[in-house]
């Protein structure tokens, strides 16, 4: 299963099993059912008559196990989205706190300017093209600073809905027949 953003990106993304039972009793496993089975099973091959019965039942089977991936992909994504919410919170608190980290530097970078005597001095050796090009520097600290709010709730807004819209793909990766020993 996949989730996607709202611009595309894997939110998440998991390979979680899902099983059905074939012949006698039909049905979906439930999980532990279903892991159980994966647990018991080993590589060695049924007999080639057990074999074609199982893969000759592929097309009336086919149907219920893809019920049961679909099912269990919802069961799976309800499950991970709290996980999901929590990363969406992660992002958003380290996205406020490197630009909160930004405000301090700039504010504290400002304030030096501002109180030094140095900075009155400094201009007195510059030429008037390194003076403008100074104010104009300071002139930008200050207005970079003034934006920070806006790009702080702009760049949250734009984490939220990306974790808002949350696009869920579940697909088979692969389909494997487990035969009971007893069949063998």
């Amino acid at each position: 299963m996949v989730v996607n953003g709202a611009d595309g990106s894997v939110l998440d993304e998991v390979v979680e099993p899902a099983a059905i039972r074939v012949g006698g009793r039909q049905g979906r496993l439930n999980v532990g059912e279903t892991r159980a089975a994966m647990r018991a099973a080993h590589a060695e091959a049924p007999p080639d008559h057990v074999r074609d019965r199982y893969v000759d039942q592929w097309p009336r089977v086919q149907t219920a196990l893809t019920a049961a991936l679909k099912a269990r992909a919802q069961e799976v994504q309800a499950q991970r989205e709290r996980r999901m919410d929590d990363k969406r919170d992660r992002e958003a608190r380290r996205v406020r706190g490197t630009l909160e980290d930004l405000r301090v530097s700039i504010h504290r970078r400002l304030e030096e300017l501002a109180s030094e005597a140095e900075a009155e001095q400094l201009k007195l050796f510059l030429t008037d093209d390194e003076r403008r090009r100074f104010d104009i520097d300071v002139d930008a600290l200050r207005e970079r600073l003034d934006r920070i709010d806006g790009d702080i709730a702009t760049e949250v807004a734009a984490l939220e809905h990306r974790y808002d819209v949350r696009d869920v793909h579940w697909f088979p990766v692969a389909a494997e027949i487990l035969v009971p020993a007893g069949e063998r």
